[in-house]
């Protein structure tokens, strides 16, 4: 074959590398899928979805419709959210192998650093169980591959099917309302005639179809009340306070100490999930592309920067896996600087980008590999939740943790079991129940008769109040706790 006939076929396998990438991903994720409900959120997501409820602050709608959409075809309602995380990722991982190729024109380094944003292990770990996460990262994905095509060619066809997505992934994850200035600032950038029709229609588009998703929870909590939620969002007041997350005490200043503490804390976690060699790569690809590209470049950094900082400073436990969408934008720049080394005229830069795309892949694969086919196996939660109903006596008042309370919750809503159960979530802050409003757990088990069995799933330590009286199974501990009046 001569090479004027080989590099027609190449071209022609090109359009393969996202398909490729997304299968793969598909195939590893399915493999490793886990098979029953998860723990805390992932069990109210899944139960919201199947009774098409709300969530908690600040609301997923898009994760609930489509969690509903797939459970019409899948009766297990957590089986069911659990697939549309792998397939949302999959999906993510093949718009990301598509964008690279265009942004690098190198087919190996668009289906290495899509893989390798696949395989990395927070977006790994939820793309086999119920999360917002990578749902998210999927609109995220497209959202910005339709900005850069937009800004390579602009047409309004385009740039309205960016703002719709866009506006659709406020559904998903309200904070990638911070992204809206890296959508401006590429808006503005290209400079195309009547850019500021363009952006302000952009806008228009986005904010309508983040309202009418938004609205969901306001008009829905008057139906079903959204458990473990301080501010239901069914009155103007509610709905703010729930959309900002207020009882999260996210706004809550810290010291100069905690912020750059985490920020070391974070950087360090960051580069362990791409082995550092992603992140060298990635440094390399930001040279080229802020080199060849820069009005994009600095778009995705805009991205990369606000995502990374804002939940590197978020004071909850779990920021680290809020920060999918700047793996996302870093894989983009791992392409850059695959590609740079893979089209280098020396043999010794090739094979450095081989064997580097070789060892990042291959290091990402083995080294979760284990922990993911373990946790496909284990039916830990059903256990957990079978036991416990079995042990529970009758009409007994259970207080659990939000991680317990949740599948508990799932397992009674979904299937029917021990509805004679009164479920309470173990906090002190008043949280709404389909039976009415409780305050505090301590308060509310005071308040109950003395006749009614009370069992919690830790002894809360310096409460004068509480007393064991006796424990069943490996979980539960019954309780009295004294009156309030006295």
């Amino acid at each position: 074959m001569s090479l004027a006939t080989a590099r027609p076929a190449r071209e022609r396998l090109a359009p393969l590398v996202p398909a490729i990438a997304a299968v793969t991903s598909l195939a590893v994720y399915c493999l490793t899928l886990v098979r029953e409900v998860d723990w805390g959120d992932g069990a109210e997501l899944s139960l919201q979805a199947f009774q098409l409820g709300v969530t908690h602050a600040p609301g997923y709608p898009v994760h609930t419709f489509l969690g509903k959409l797939f459970g019409l075809f899948i009766p297990d309602p957590a089986l069911a959210t659990n697939l549309l995380s792998a397939i949302c990722t999959s999906v993510a991982v093949g718009l990301l192998a598509w964008t690279a190729l265009r942004l690098t024109g190198n087919r190996i380094a668009a289906l290495a650093a899509a893989m390798a944003f696949g395989l990395s292990p927070f977006v790994w770990e939820k793309a086999v169980v119920t999360e917002v996460y990578n749902v998210n990262g999927c609109f995220v994905a497209l959202a910005v591959a339709l900005i850069l095509v937009w800004f390579r060619k602009p047409s309004w066809g385009v740039l309205a099917a960016a703002a719709v997505v866009f506006g659709l992934s406020l559904g998903t994850y309200l904070a990638n309302l911070l992204f809206l200035p890296a959508f401006m600032f590429m808006v503005l950038h290209r400079s195309p005639p009547r850019r500021w029709r363009m952006a302000a229609a952009f806008l228009l588009i986005v904010a309508s179809v983040g309202i009418i998703l938004l609205s969901w929870s306001y008009f829905r909590s008057r139906v079903i009340v959204p458990p473990g939620t301080l501010y239901i969002p069914n009155t103007l007041g509610g709905f703010l306070r729930y959309l900002r997350g207020a009882q999260y005490g996210t706004t809550v200043v810290q010291s100069p100490g905690f912020y750059l503490q985490r920020a070391v804390e974070h950087t360090i976690r960051f580069t362990k999930n791409l082995l550092g060699i992603g992140v060298i790569l990635g440094l390399i690809g930001f040279w080229r592309l802020w080199r060849e590209q820069r009005g994009m470049c600095i778009g995705l950094l805009i991205i990369f920067a606000i995502n990374f900082g804002y939940f590197t400073s978020y004071q909850a436990p779990d920021y680290a896996y809020m920060v999918t969408p700047a793996y996302l934008v870093f894989s983009l720049w791992i392409a850059g600087g695959l590609a740079y080394l893979l089209k280098q005229r020396r043999v010794a830069y090739r094979a450095i980008g081989v064997v580097a795309a070789i060892a990042l892949l291959g290091g990402l694969f083995i080294w979760k590999l284990p922990v993911r086919v373990a946790r496909s196996r284990s039916m830990q939660v059903t256990e957990f939740a079978s036991s416990s109903f079995e042990v529970l006596p009758e009409n007994a008042v259970v207080i659990a943790a939000w991680r317990r309370f949740a599948p508990l919750l799932y397992f009674q809503r979904t299937r029917g079991l021990r509805p004679d159960l009164t479920l309470i979530e173990r906090h002190e802050q008043t949280r709404y129940y389909a039976h009415g409003a409780v305050s505090g757990w301590q308060d509310f088990a005071a308040s109950l008769p003395p006749s009614t069995p009370v069992f919690i799933d830790r002894i809360e330590t310096g409460s004068q109040s509480v007393q064991q009286v006796s424990s069943i199974g490996d979980t539960w501990h019954q309780i009295t706790v004294e009156a309030a009046s006295k």
